[in-house]
């Protein structure tokens, strides 16, 4: 917790991340028990699916929904590698939200995110959860779950 500056704004993100694989440290401590250690271990580490939620000020007089959908749309046609799902409604905790999920793939990492926008209580809701392409089905009741649980005061 912060006090803010006076004339700032509140936009405050969370971020959290799935258990890491343990099959590396598995391996290392197999290896450990035979009397060595692997000479090659891998540089990349896997990536964690991992989720964010941040908020921010709504300001506009345009319906939230309206904004969502444009907004989301507009978003997710900004990747230009990108393909994103149908657009569709869904919950974000106690708001109807826009959501869709997007497949991205850069520098060789393959990822699928979910992204639901929402309006209420004065502040625009962002909440993108992210996992690599072949983790995704595994996780994704993980990432509903946590999506339709958010409360917000």
């Amino acid at each position: 917790m912060f006090d803010l500056p006076e004339g700032w704004t509140d936009a405050s993100s969370l971020m959290f991340l799935s258990p890491p694989d343990s099959k590396l440290a598995d391996e290392l401590r197999q290896a450990v028990a035979r009397g060595g250690i692997p000479m090659q271990l891998p540089i990349q580490p896997k990536l964690s699916a991992n989720i964010t939620f941040s908020a921010r000020p709504y300001p506009f007089s345009t319906p939230g929904n309206e904004f969502c959908e444009k907004e989301l749309k507009a978003l997710l046609g900004s990747v230009p590698s990108g393909r994103a799902s149908t657009f569709a409604w869904g919950k974000l905790g106690p708001f109807e939200a826009a959501t869709a999920e997007l497949e991205l793939s850069a520098e060789g990492v393959s990822v699928k995110q979910l992204h639901a926008l929402a309006v209420g209580l004065g502040r625009v809701f962002h909440f993108c959860a992210t996992s690599p392409l072949g983790d995704y089905e595994r996780v994704k009741a993980d990432i509903v779950q946590t999506l339709a649980s958010i409360q917000v005061d």
